[in-house]
């Protein structure tokens, strides 16, 4: 993982326009407009001390080959609830690289940065992300109707939305 560059945002766009990807996004992510704008905006928050935003290009070790993007935000020291995401390419997806991203994202919340909790939302029909948070160690926690609906609206969508999350006390149980 490292940050964003500019011309990471038609990279990111090309692979989030795949229709197999474009189920398991925001609708507002599909739209290369809106990677452009969000490039953008990760570059200059990377700029900003003390960083409570990491907008991260999703990279191959070896070659650098930019295969999706990562985040985590509300990273403020000893906060209570970061939140994380990422999204890869169809040709990177089932391998083993979001597994690895969300582990990262989740040290860089709780080891670098002291946070309590951290979250992630996914589609309640999208069985890869569910599986990447249930083996990092997240539980759901929330189940009903309502707050699936609320989540939903909250990021304009009609597909319902599910939350998983991780306690620092947890996270640092499974790590030892």
């Amino acid at each position: 993982m490292r940050d964003l560059y500019s011309e990471d945002a038609e990279i990111i766009a090309e692979q989030f326009a795949e229709p197999s990807i474009r189920s398991q996004i925001l609708t507002v992510q599909a739209d290369k407009d809106y990677q452009r704008e969000y490039v953008k905006g990760a570059i200059i928050v990377a700029s900003y001390q003390p960083r409570d935003y990491f907008g991260l290009a999703v990279t191959l070790k070896v070659s650098g080959t930019v295969i999706g993007m990562c985040s985590i935000y509300n990273v403020f020291p000893e906060g209570v609830d970061a939140e994380i995401g990422w999204n890869l390419g169809k040709e990177f997806s089932g391998k083993g690289y979001a597994t690895e991203t969300s582990k990262a994202l989740l040290r860089i919340g709780f080891e670098s940065n002291g946070v309590e909790r951290i979250s992630a939302d996914c589609f309640v029909d999208n069985k890869a992300a569910i599986s990447v948070l249930e083996k990092i160690g997240m539980s759901r926690y929330d189940s009903n109707l309502v707050s699936r609906w609320l989540r939903a609206t909250k990021y304009n969508e009609s597909n319902s939305v599910i939350r998983y999350g991780i306690w620092r006390n947890q996270w640092l149980d499974t790590v030892k």
